[in-house]
């Protein structure tokens, strides 16, 4: 790229897709040249589009170039950009945190309908666990009013984000009378055996520890390890929710959770040993992928 050259918003993201695609990145290779575009010459997707004749100046380019370097380094697009996009909602992500995906949405909407089914006015008890940069939590709360949710997070990094993208959103919590409090620690030593929720609600580790480094690039040298391992067999998250959190769901409650292509069986053979928990559903993702289990506690 010439610094003498008249490049545009289309000139820059045509450089960079053909830069892309002669790289060893995976796609959309031309929605993230938009992307970056977009973060260095400070505009919206349409923009570049709109303004297809306007130079960007020399400044843009260098930090377009460094973004471009990043970008090839594998770097994630979510800590280039700062945020990511969560079921319509922006997330500020950088490392340290998980960065949503957008199969994890499968489990908001079941979550949403769950929540429906308890409508009878009083404020909904929601535990959320692993709560990361608090999308699920956010998620739930900005969709439906008079939501109390507890969200624990082992990782002060990742509870930094949370923190910060909780307060982005105080007014439109308030509004809708719901509130999200942040706790740090593990929540499997933070409760007494008291049932208290209407819905636990978790996406937990669940790779295999020996399969970490077979992710892509992105994921193995970026994202956090603690929120994608597992253990062993990548269970261990599961084993430990029967035996320990059962207690705080009330009678009638429901737990939901997001697990690994391949573990539904498995999991279902480790909830069988809790005899309070019955199995009521199991669904696929967008992509057609065994994704969320619901469990409802006996009683109602």
């Amino acid at each position: 790229m010439s610094a003498n050259d008249n490049w545009t918003p289309t000139d820059l993201v045509k450089w960079i897709t053909e830069d892309f695609r002669n790289s060893d990145l995976p796609q959309p290779h031309r929605y993230e040249a938009e992307l970056l575009v977009c973060k260095a010459l400070n505009i919206s997707r349409i923009d570049i589009y709109l303004q297809f004749d306007k130079p960007s100046t020399q400044q843009e380019r260098s930090d377009l170039k460094a973004l471009v370097r990043r970008r090839k380094k594998r770097e994630p697009m979510g800590y280039i950009l700062g945020e990511w996009e969560f079921y319509g909602i922006n997330f500020l992500v950088g490392p340290g945190v998980l960065i949503p995906r957008s199969e994890t949405e499968c489990l908001i909407g079941i979550a949403l309908e769950l929540i429906d089914q308890r409508q009878t006015g009083d404020t909904k008890r929601i535990l959320e666990i692993g709560t990361g940069s608090g999308a699920i939590p956010l998620a739930l709360a900005l969709n439906r009013v008079n939501l109390n949710i507890l969200s624990v997070e082992i990782s002060s990094k990742a509870l930094s984000f949370a923190r910060q993208n909780m307060l982005a959103y105080q007014t439109e919590l308030s509004n809708l009378n719901s509130r999200i409090d942040l706790v740090q620690g593990c929540v499997f030593s933070l409760f007494k055996e008291i049932a208290y929720f209407d819905l636990i609600i978790t996406n937990p580790p669940y790779i295999k520890i020996d399969e970490i480094d077979q992710l892509q690039a992105e994921v193995k040298y970026f994202e956090p390890k603690m929120a994608l391992d597992g253990g062993v067999d990548g269970l261990d998250f599961y084993r430990a929710i029967s035996q320990n959190l059962c207690s705080l769901l009330k009678s009638g409650g429901h737990l939901i959770f997001e697990h690994g292509f391949d573990q539904k069986l498995a999991i279902k053979k480790i909830l069988e040993e809790n005899k309070l928990l019955d199995f009521t559903d199991a669904y696929l993702d967008l992509n057609r992928v065994d994704r969320v289990m619901v469990y409802k506690k006996a009683g109602e």
